[in-house]
């Protein structure tokens, strides 16, 4: 992730974090951080923070210390599977047994029986209308106004194994699969792409430019709309 300062922090197998500013790569050891644990997905919050999501809970890093947050501290799952920031400032964490939401040092969890489709939530995501959108291996549920609205083939979504979720400058939501490439929802119906548009069918990222292209990534190759 970026942070705000411009460095961007790379995590991966084991507690060593890498940095890369000013045209050079540091690190930094998590001492806070399981043994034999690693790096999921990683968050840089708008007041500094780093937020590390491991498979042993997650960590905030501030002005040099840490705090491991984990199924004690109200964590549905120490298995984090990724991490969204909301325009309130809330922290979204996805893991293995629902998500759940950090605001002002509380921890609020949501799980099947609040409407999740699924346990394990691999996506998280802020539409422009306030609503949260979570990827499970179970369809695609959006979180809206009190209401779990749920999204699978049924509705047109190419695959129930949902991943990534992103919205363009027009409002228009797209999803990627990891196993049926990616849509777009332009709030009644989903359109799949052509699976010739697309490097891969398996889709595990969401970008896009300034100038309002998208990207979908898949390890090493991407594709651009």
């Amino acid at each position: 992730c970026r942070a705000r300062d411009g460095a961007l922090w790379f995590g991966g197998d084991g507690p060593e974090l890498s940095i890369w500013k000013n045209g050079r790569f540091s690190s930094y050891t998590l001492h806070s951080m399981p043994p034999f644990a690693f790096v999921r997905t990683m968050l840089c919050a708008e007041n500094g923070d780093l937020w590390i999501g491991t498979s042993g809970g997650l960590v905030q890093l501030r002005d040099g210390s840490e705090k491991r947050l984990s199924v004690a501290e109200g964590l549905p799952d120490d298995r984090i599977f990724s991490l969204m920031q909301s325009r309130d400032g809330s922290i979204w964490i996805g893991t293995d047994d629902g998500f759940a939401r950090l605001r002002n040092g509380e921890m609020e969890s949501f799980r099947s029986s609040n409407g999740l489709s699924q346990s394990a939530v691999y996506a998280l995501f802020e539409d422009s209308e306030g609503g949260i959108w979570a990827g499970t291996k179970n369809g695609l549920n959006q979180f809206l106004d009190g209401r779990s609205i749920p999204y699978t083939v049924s509705e047109g979504v190419p695959s129930n194994n949902t991943g990534p979720v992103l919205e363009d400058r027009r409002g228009v939501i797209w999803v990627g699969t990891v196993d049926a490439g990616l849509a777009r929802f332009d709030g009644r119906r989903f359109s799949p792409l052509p699976r010739s548009a697309l490097a891969s069918k398996t889709v595990r990222a969401l970008s896009s430019a300034a100038d309002g292209s998208l990207s979908a990534r898949r390890r090493a190759t991407a594709a651009s709309r």
